[in-house]
């Protein structure tokens, strides 16, 4: 009984070391085309109206893969919102494009010198094309004190070329 242990264990590890311990291959994926990353800030005032946080360039299109986000309101029952403007242009190439609204959740985080810090952050996948300006919009409720009412946002991505 012992010597069936010994050779159990004795294989396990042969097969172990045969399949975690070998060089591992290199894959390439040849359709991948060359990703150029995209890190973008901005901020803007709560109910300031709209601001560009990146405008993407010709012959690219931005892929938003996270957005984050804090505003600062200025009083603890104050609640705010946040949308993401992108634009993506017909399969015909439209001169006026699409623009599309994304609406993200802010949760409130904690309160500092009378205020509330709201957050969102969110993994994602929004599409903009080539011209177009990718725009961040705050807001907070009725009432909604300005002594304090700041927002920034951040998004990270990528650009591809456009065929």
């Amino acid at each position: 009984m012992k010597r069936i242990f010994i050779a159990v264990f004795i294989a396990t590890l042969g097969i172990y070391a045969s399949v975690y311990a070998a060089p591992k291959a290199k894959v390439a994926n040849v359709n991948n085309v060359v990703l150029e990353p995209i890190h973008a800030h901005t901020g803007i005032r709560v109910n300031g109206g709209l601001a560009t946080v990146y405008t993407v360039p010709e012959g690219k299109r931005l892929i938003i893969e996270f957005v984050s986000a804090t505003v600062l309101v200025g009083s603890v029952s104050d609640r705010g919102f946040m949308i993401l403007r992108t634009a993506l242009f017909d399969e015909n190439g439209s001169p006026h494009p699409d623009i599309q609204v994304h609406y993200f959740v802010l949760t409130p985080q904690d309160t500092w010198a009378g205020g509330l810090r709201l957050h969102a952050s969110q993994p994602t996948r929004l599409y903009a094309d080539p011209g177009t300006d990718v725009e961040v919009q705050f807001g907070c409720n009725i009432g909604c004190s300005e002594i304090y009412a700041n927002s920034e946002v951040t998004i990270s991505g990528f650009l591809m070329d456009v065929p």
